[in-house]
């Protein structure tokens, strides 16, 4: 397209100009649409090829801002990605006089695990939290990633009471299956999680980053302090064979349930 510059169109034109003033009025009129023509041509090139940078432009953009609001290890949101969602969903919650609840949960002694079973464990511990709260989350609530072992839950329409079955739940869905069979380790690797709740109060809670505090995902809250958080799941007994059958409706929604048994009789057995 460089062929095509100001300066040679200008000496085309002048040429056809004069075989169209002195030699061939006919030629040169073709001549002159010829050019006019191929110049138009060129024009649209130039226009398409602007369009298509700027697209790429645009798209390089909106996946660096993704990236900056998605966990690289599990795919999830990130923290900050969970702060934005908090605030909207907290303008939602006054709008509407709606119950709102945050479950923050951690990955049970990570250090532990890592100490015995090396750094890929608990790799593969993360995401099999991470893949479980996944499957027994609902569509209308948040995940997301926290920080390396902890992962946060809002849970739309829900009270403090609610937040207790789900988090008893998402405890046995966590604990009830092995981890992944990987390089190293040959025996089953069971991970279990703990989880603190705290429903949005307005007269209390200054904001999302108070909010998350108060449920125990602040990034300053010391491991001993977290756990020292009231937890909702411990002050009376649910009804456990009722979270059961939701595990395995969360594992096997279609009702097919005797692989799930069968998976884990000798597991049974042994923790009686």
């Amino acid at each position: 397209m460089r062929v095509l510059s100001p300066a040679f169109l200008a000496l085309l034109v002048a040429g056809e100009l004069i075989v169209l003033v002195r030699f061939s009025p006919p030629l040169g009129a073709v001549l002159l649409a010829t050019t006019a023509a191929l110049w138009g041509l060129v024009g649209r090139s130039r226009a398409l090829e602007t369009a298509r940078r700027q697209r790429e432009v645009e798209a390089a953009a909106e996946g660096h801002s993704e990236a900056f609001f998605r966990d690289d290890q599990t795919g999830l949101p990130n923290r900050q990605h969970l702060i934005d969602q908090l605030t909207r969903d907290i303008a939602r919650s006054h709008r509407y006089s709606q119950d709102l609840t945050l479950v923050v949960i951690e990955v049970a002694r990570m250090p532990d695990l890592v100490a015995a079973w090396g750094s890929d464990v608990g790799e593969r511990a993360v995401m099999h939290v991470a893949e479980t709260l996944g499957r027994v989350t609902r569509n209308s609530d948040f995940l997301a990633r926290v920080d390396d072992e902890r992962f946060a839950v809002v849970l739309t329409q829900c009270n403090a009471s609610q937040a207790r079955v789900f988090g008893e739940r998402a405890l046995l869905a966590v604990s009830n299956r092995p981890l992944k069979s990987g390089a190293g380790v040959r025996v089953p690797v069971y991970v279990t999680i703990d989880y603190a709740a705290a429903q949005y109060d307005p007269s209390s809670h200054r904001g999302p980053l108070d909010f998350l505090s108060t449920a125990g995902g602040d990034v300053v809250t010391s491991r001993e302090t977290r756990r020292n958080i009231a937890q909702p799941g411990r002050k009376a007994p649910l009804d456990h064979r009722a979270l059961r059958q939701q595990l395995v409706h969360d594992y096997y929604p279609d009702g097919k349930a005797q692989d799930f048994a069968q998976a884990y009789k000798a597991f049974r057995s042994r923790t009686g």
